[in-house]
């Protein structure tokens, strides 16, 4: 796995307009939250897209506007893991069903059969 990049506008003033990017090290990072002069600025933590995570994270500076786009669906991912959780009901994206071409099929979706009536409309 590797360690996480950190990425911030040379330019704060900039707000995201045509950023340049200036990579820093997490310790740099963690003392640059902690300055008075950083309040207002926000940052991103885009996690590996790969499974074994050997791609790292990645840090980056945004906007207020993205930042709060991003806390939304954070919050909401971490909403429907916990009840998905507590109640062992599992949510399934609707896309996990989407073939190569966009369509969706439920053939694979296994429901009991005492159930299955109750959701034909949901099919």
């Amino acid at each position: 796995m590797k360690k996480t990049k950190y990425l911030i506008w040379k330019n704060p003033a900039c707000d995201g307009i045509n950023p340049k990017w200036r990579k820093i090290t997490g310790e740099e990072f963690y003392a640059l939250v902690r300055l008075p002069e950083s309040k207002g600025r926000y940052f991103i933590k885009l996690h590996s897209i790969l499974d074994d995570g050997s791609d790292g994270a990645i840090v980056i500076e945004a906007t207020k506007a993205d930042y709060v786009q991003w806390r939304k669906d954070k919050d909401h991912s971490c909403y429907i893991r916990k009840q998905s959780q507590a109640s062992g009901i599992k949510a399934v994206s609707y896309h996990a069903f989407e073939n190569d071409e966009g369509k969706v099929s439920f053939a694979s979706l296994s429901v009991r059969s005492t159930c299955r009536e109750d959701m034909s409309w949901i099919l």
